[in-house]
C-alpha cells in the first residue's frame, strides 16, 4: 500500500498486514509515515520547512484514514451480505440437522449390535468395516425415505378416482380408512407446494362422507341399531369428526323432549306419555314427590282468594316434575344402551360424557324459556311472597338433579340445569324478600285512634310478629340461596328492622299527641279529619281534670320502654341464633353436598363475591375480624338494626320523661303572667303560709312520682340508660344537657370504682333515676320561668322566695339537692334594694347574668 491510491494488490497487502496475529497499530502507523518521510528526503527537491512537513504528514494521515474508513465500510457490507446469505440456509440446515439427529438415534442401537458382531468376525479390521457399513446404511436409509415419499405421492395422484368408486359402492368404512391414509400422505408431503390442491380435495371428500352418513346414523339411532351406530361412530372417529356424531345423537334424543316442552301452554298439563328415544317415562315417578309444599308464611291471605292464582304455579310445578321424570327415564335408558356401544379402540364411546353433554345441550336450548315460565308462574299468584313460589320450583329442580345416576358429574349439571335458569332469581332474592316483608309491615295496625292503651297493646302485638316473619325469611334464605346471598340478605334484615323501627317512631309521635305532649296541628302523621276530634278531647281532659296529671299515659310510656328493651333482647337473641345457625349450616353441608356445590358455583359468578362471603363468615366467627382489618366499625351483622332500636329506646326514655314533665311545663308557663309579682301589699300584714297554687300543684306532682314508680322498682328493663340517652340523643336540648350533667356527676362520685360501665344499674334505683331527671328539669324550667317575669315588687320577691323555698323542701324530701343557680336566685330576690348592687359585684358567669335580670325586674339602677 502507498499514499497515492488503492488497488487489488494494495488490498491484499493490507489484508496480509492486518490478519497477522502480531499486528501492532501504533507501529504500523509510524512505519507508514516514516517511509513517506524518507522518500521526501531522498528526492532532489529542496528540503521542506517544518510547516510544510507537518502539512504533508497531515495530508498523508488523512488519506490513510479515508482509505481505512472505505475498507471498513466495504468489510461491513461484505459481512452483512454473507450473513444474510448464510441465514437463508439456516432453516434448511436445521431441518437437515434434525433429520440427521433422528437418524443417528435410530442408528445408535443398531450400530452397537453390529459393532459387537463385527468385533467377533473381523477383529483385525474393525474400524474399516464399521465405517463402510455405516456409510452403506446411511445410503440405504435415504433411499428408503425417497421411495416412501414417492409411493405417497403416487397415492395422492389417483385418490380422487378411488374415492369416487368407493362412494358409488357406499363403502363408507373403506372411504374413511382411505381418507386416513391420504391424510398421512399429505402430512408427509406438507412442505411440497404441488400437493396443496390435494389437501383441498381431501377436505371436500371428508365433508361429503360426513353428509352421506348423517341420515344413516339418524336411522340407526332411532332404531337403536347397535351395529350400525358402532360402524358410523368408527367412521366419524377415523375422520376425526366425533363432535358431529354427538350432535346427531343429541338431536335425535332431545327432539321428543323439546316437543313435550313446547306443548305446555300454561294451562292443563299436556300428555306426558311422549316417547323419548323409543321409551316411555316411568309412570311411577311423581313430580309432586320431588318437592314438599311450603308452609304458609302469613295467615293474612285466605286460601279462597289465592286458589285460582296458585293453580298456574301448581300446574307448572307439576308439569316440570313430569318433564323431569321423562328426562330421568331417558337418562337411565341411554346409559344402558350406550354401554353396549363399543366404538373403536382409539376412540371408545363414553356413556357418562355423552349423557352429560346431552343434558347440557337440552337445557341450554330451553333455559331461556324455562326462566320465562318460572317468572310467569311465580308472578301470577296473588301472594306477594314470590320467593316462596320460586322455592317450590327450585326444590323440584334440585330433587331432579339428586335423582340422576351418581355416575354423572353433578357440578356441570348443577350449573346448566339449576343455576342458569334460576340465577336471575337468586340475584333478586333479597329484593323480593324486601318487598314481601314491607308488605307484611304495612299490615301492622299500630295506632288505634284516640285509644292510648290499645295502641300500646298493638305495638306489643307487632313486636311479637316481627321476628317470626324474619325467621321465616331466613328459612327461605337457606333453602333458596344456600348462604350465597348472605351479604345482601343481611342488608335486607337491617333495612326491614329499620323500616319497622320507623313505624314505631311514627307511632310514638301519635302517642305523644294522644298524651297531650304535642299538638296535633304540628304533626303531619295525623290526618286532618281527626285533628278537630283530638283537639276537642284535649280540651275536655283539661276542663274535667285541670289540676291533676293523667298518669295513664305515664304507665303506657313505661310499658313501651319495657317492650323496647324486650325488643332489644329479642334482637340480640335473634342475631345470635342467626350466627349459630349459619355456622351449623356450613358444618352440616360440607364440600361433598349438593348445597355446598351450589354455593361454590354461585359465589364464583362474581370476582370478589367469594371474598365478601368469607369476610362475613369471619365476622360471624370473630366479631373483631373486620374491625381489625380496617373494613368498618361495625361489630355485629345487624349493627344498623341495633342502632335503630337503641335510638328508639332513647326516644322511649324521653317519652317517659315527657309524660312526667309536661304537667310541670304547663304550670310554669303561667308563672311569668301571675299578678302576685306586681302587687305592692304589706309583707307583714299580707303574708300567709299558703304558697302559690302552681307551686302546690307541682309539689304534689313531684311527690306522686315515687308512688307511680314504685310498682316498677324491680323491673330491670325499666332502668334509665344514660349510655343510650347520650349515644342516641333526642332533639330536646335541655333534656340532653341534664342527662350529661347527671351522668358526669355520677362518674365523679364513683371515680374510685374500677368498673363504671354499669354505674346506673348498680348504684341507684329506678325511682331515684327518674326523680333526679325530672327534679333537675323542674329546677331548669322554674329558672326559665323566673327570668321571663317582667316586674318584681318587694312583695313579689318575698312571695317568689317562699315558692322557691317550698320547692327546695319538696326536692329535699325526694333526696334531690337544690340547683346552685336557682338557690342563688332565691338569695338575690331576698336582698334589700339598697344593698343589692353592692352584693352582686363579686358575681360571675351565670350568677352575674341572673343578678342583672333580677335588678331589671326590681327596677334597681
Amino acid at each position: 500500500m502507498n499514499g497515492n491510491g488503492s488497488s487489488p494488490a494494495g488490498s491484499n497487502a493490507l489484508q496480509t498486514i492486518f490478519l497477522k496475529d502480531s499486528f501492532n497499530s501504533k507501529q504500523w502507523i509510524n512505519d507508514v509515515l516514516r517511509v513517506n518521510n524518507n522518500k521526501d528526503k531522498d528526492s532532489s527537491t529542496p528540503q521542506p520547512t517544518s510547516m510544510q512537513l507537518e502539512n504533508d504528514l497531515e495530508n498523508i494521515a488523512s488519506s490513510l484514514l479515508s482509505k481505512l474508513q472505505i475498507y471498513s465500510l466495504e468489510l461491513n457490507m461484505s459481512l452483512e451480505n454473507r450473513s444474510s446469505e448464510s441465514l437463508l440456509y439456516v432453516p434448511k440446515a436445521v431441518r437437515e440437522i434434525d433429520k440427521v439427529r433422528k437418524e443417528s438415534l435410530q442408528l445408535k442401537t443398531r450400530i452397537k449390535s453390529i459393532t459387537q458382531s463385527i468385533d467377533s468376525m473381523y477383529s483385525n479390521s474393525l474400524h474399516t468395516a464399521v465405517d463402510t457399513i455405516a456409510s452403506l446404511d446411511t445410503v440405504r436409509t435415504r433411499i428408503d425415505s425417497c421411495i416412501r415419499s414417492l409411493n405417497e405421492a403416487e397415492k395422492l395422484l389417483h385418490f380422487s378416482a378411488q374415492l369416487d368408486q368407493l362412494f358409488a359402492a357406499a363403502e363408507y368404512l373403506a372411504i374413511a380408512q382411505r381418507l386416513d391414509e391420504i391424510k398421512t400422505s399429505l402430512q408427509l408431503l406438507s412442505d411440497i407446494p404441488e400437493f396443496r390442491e390435494q389437501s383441498k380435495q381431501f377436505a371436500i371428500y371428508t365433508d361429503r362422507l360426513e353428509t352421506s352418513i348423517k341420515p344413516l346414523l339418524v336411522q340407526s339411532l332411532n332404531a337403536r341399531d347397535v351395529d350400525g351406530c358402532n360402524k358410523y361412530h368408527t367412521v366419524f372417529s377415523i375422520i376425526k369428526r366425533q363432535s358431529t356424531f354427538h350432535q346427531v345423537y343429541n338431536s335425535s334424543r332431545i327432539e321428543p323432549l323439546k316437543t313435550t316442552w313446547l306443548q305446555y301452554k300454561g294451562g292443563a298439563i299436556p300428555n306426558t306419555n311422549t316417547t323419548v328415544g323409543g321409551l316411555s317415562p316411568n309412570p311411577s315417578s311423581s313430580s309432586t314427590s320431588l318437592s314438599s309444599s311450603p308452609k304458609p308464611v302469613s295467615p293474612l291471605l285466605s286460601s279462597a282468594s289465592s286458589s285460582s292464582s296458585s293453580s298456574s304455579l301448581s300446574s307448572f310445578n307439576q308439569f316440570l316434575g313430569s318433564f323431569y321424570d321423562q328426562i330421568k327415564a331417558m337418562v337411565e335408558s341411554e346409559l344402558n344402551w350406550l354401554s353396549k356401544l363399543g366404538g373403536t379402540s382409539g376412540s371408545a364411546i363414553q356413556p357418562k360424557e355423552m349423557i352429560e353433554h346431552l343434558l347440557g345441550h337440552l337445557f341450554q336450548s330451553i333455559n331461556a324459556q324455562l326462566q320465562s315460565r318460572i317468572e310467569s308462574a311465580s308472578t301470577s299468584t296473588t301472594s306477594s311472597n314470590k320467593n316462596q313460589d320460586l322455592i317450590q320450583l327450585y326444590k323440584t329442580s334440585i330433587s331432579f338433579i339428586q335423582s340422576l345416576p351418581s355416575i354423572l358429574d353433578k357440578t356441570h349439571l348443577i350449573k346448566t340445569i339449576l343455576l342458569d335458569p334460576f340465577r336471575h332469581f337468586h340475584n333478586k332474592f333479597s329484593d323480593n324478600e324486601m318487598k314481601y316483608l314491607k308488605s307484611q309491615l304495612s299490615l301492622f295496625q299500630l295506632i288505634k285512634k284516640n285509644d292510648f292503651n290499645s295502641s300500646i297493646n298493638n305495638i306489643e302485638t307487632s313486636m311479637n310478629k316481627i321476628f317470626p316473619l324474619l325467621e321465616q325469611s331466613i328459612d327461605r334464605f337457606y333453602q333458596f340461596t344456600h348462604l350465597s346471598e348472605i351479604e345482601s340478605f343481611i342488608h335486607t334484615l337491617n333495612n326491614i328492622i329499620t323500616e319497622y323501627i320507623g313505624l314505631l317512631k311514627d307511632s310514638l309521635v301519635e302517642l305523644k299527641v294522644m298524651a297531650n305532649i304535642v299538638s296535633p296541628t304540628n304533626v303531619v302523621l295525623i290526618d286532618r279529619q281527626s285533628q278537630p276530634q283530638l283537639l276537642q278531647q284535649q280540651q275536655q281532659q283539661q276542663i274535667l281534670n285541670p289540676q291533676q296529671h293523667n298518669w295513664e299515659h305515664f304507665q303506657g310510656a313505661m310499658k313501651l320502654l319495657q317492650l323496647v328493651n324486650g325488643l332489644m333482647s329479642k334482637l340480640n337473641n335473634f342475631e345470635h341464633s342467626f350466627n349459630v345457625n349459619i355456622i351449623d349450616y356450613l358444618a352440616k353441608y360440607d364440600d361433598s353436598s349438593i348445597e355446598s356445590t351450589i354455593r361454590t358455583i354461585m359465589l364464583s359468578q362474581e370476582n370478589d363475591k367469594s371474598t365478601r362471603f368469607n369476610n362475613v363468615i369471619q365476622m360471624i366467627i370473630d366479631p373483631q375480624y373486620l374491625m381489625n382489618n380496617g373494613s368498618n366499625n361495625k361489630k355485629h351483622l345487624l349493627q344498623d338494626a341495633k342502632d335503630q332500636v337503641s335510638s328508639f329506646c332513647s326516644q322511649s326514655q324521653h317519652f317517659i320523661y315527657e309524660t312526667m314533665i309536661t304537667f310541670i311545663k304547663l304550670k310554669f308557663k303561667e308563672v311569668p303572667k301571675m299578678n302576685e309579682w306586681k302587687q305592692n301589699l304589706n309583707i307583714v300584714d299580707s303574708y300567709q303560709s299558703n304558697q302559690s297554687a302552681y307551686s302546690t300543684q307541682i309539689a304534689d306532682h313531684l311527690l306522686t312520682i315515687p308512688q307511680q314508680l314504685d310498682p316498677y322498682s324491680e323491673e330491670i328493663s325499666l332502668r334509665f340508660s344514660y349510655q343510650i340517652a347520650i349515644s342516641y340523643p333526642t332533639n330536646d336540648e335541655m333534656y340532653q344537657n341534664i342527662i350529661k350533667q347527671l351522668h358526669q356527676t355520677m362518674l365523679n362520685e364513683t371515680k374510685d370504682i374500677s368498673d363504671t360501665s354499669d354505674i346506673e344499674d348498680d348504684m341507684v334505683g329506678i325511682a331515684h333515676q327518674w326523680i333526679h331527671i325530672v327534679a333537675c328539669a323542674t329546677e331548669k324550667l322554674y329558672l326559665q320561668s323566673i327570668v321571663e317575669i317582667t316586674s318584681l315588687t318587694d312583695y313579689g320577691c318575698h312571695h317568689l322566695a317562699n315558692d322557691i323555698t317550698y320547692l327546695f323542701n319538696v326536692l329535699s324530701a325526694l333526696g334531690v339537692a337544690p340547683d346552685p343557680l336557682l338557690s342563688k336566685t332565691q338569695l338575690l330576690v331576698q336582698i334589700p334594694k339598697e344593698a343589692y348592687l353592692e352584693s352582686i359585684q363579686s358575681l360571675e358567669g351565670g350568677e352575674k347574668n341572673i343578678a342583672i335580670l333580677i335588678s331589671k325586674m326590681r327596677s334597681i339602677k
